[in-house]
């Protein structure tokens, strides 16, 4: 009796343990489409995965999770890498810039612990996500809306809108470009591709304030 009641007590011990440890692996990340979870992806296979999925165009865009806010001798090393940080995400976090592929060693030194592509989803206002649900966006699907686009500051106000016109996509107000914002007119059925692009940072409706 008394060995099985320590067998259990050793098994609720070893669950709290691993519960805590698994707690400190993940880390949090804020966006403004909601928070985000992170476990160290600082490998090699996970580089070279992220290296020939992203880095297709000459700007990648990504987010990385250091285990502390980078010095900026560590931020002059990363750009000499080609990795530009661009703004800052708590917790311990910014969006950057990528011109180069991506090097474990050097993320290694820069104490990076995490680092991931945003998905589309995650680079929207929550009330575009619904618009771009199956459902809502093939009874939409024709229906221009007017949709406010920030841009990271690795990518000028000209490279934007010259992707944007080569996409086919109208530009309906250039007010804000001084901001970083554009605003043009997309279908329901092409948020989520125009969100996938890496000149996109985030992405609502007009009316907001962004």
């Amino acid at each position: 009796m008394m060995l099985g009641r320590q067998s259990f007590l050793l098994f609720v011990l070893l669950c709290i343990t691993g519960s805590v440890f698994a707690q400190k692996e993940k880390k949090a990340i804020r966006l403004n489409s909601g928070v985000i979870y992170t476990s160290p992806n600082i490998l090699s296979d996970s580089i070279e995965s992220i290296n020939r999925r992203a880095l297709r165009q000459e700007k990648g865009f990504f987010i990385i999770q250091f285990e502390t806010v980078p010095t900026e001798e560590v931020k002059r090393e990363l750009v000499a890498s080609g990795i530009t940080l661009l703004e800052y995400i708590p917790d311990n976090a910014y969006t950057a810039s990528v011109t180069k592929k991506l090097d474990r060693e050097v993320l290694q030194r820069a104490k990076a612990r995490a680092i991931l592509v945003p998905t589309p989803q995650q680079k929207m206002h929550p009330s575009l996500l619904q618009l771009t649900k199956s459902r809502i966006a093939g009874t939409k699907a024709n229906i221009q809306y007017n949709i406010q686009i920030r841009f990271p500051q690795s990518f000028t106000a000209a490279e934007v809108i010259d992707a944007l016109t080569a996409l086919k996509f109208i530009v309906v107000n250039k007010g804000l470009l001084s901001y970083r914002i554009i605003s043009v007119q997309v279908r329901a059925d092409q948020l989520a591709e125009l969100a996938a692009k890496p000149f996109v940072e985030y992405m609502q409706e007009e009316a907001m304030q962004v």
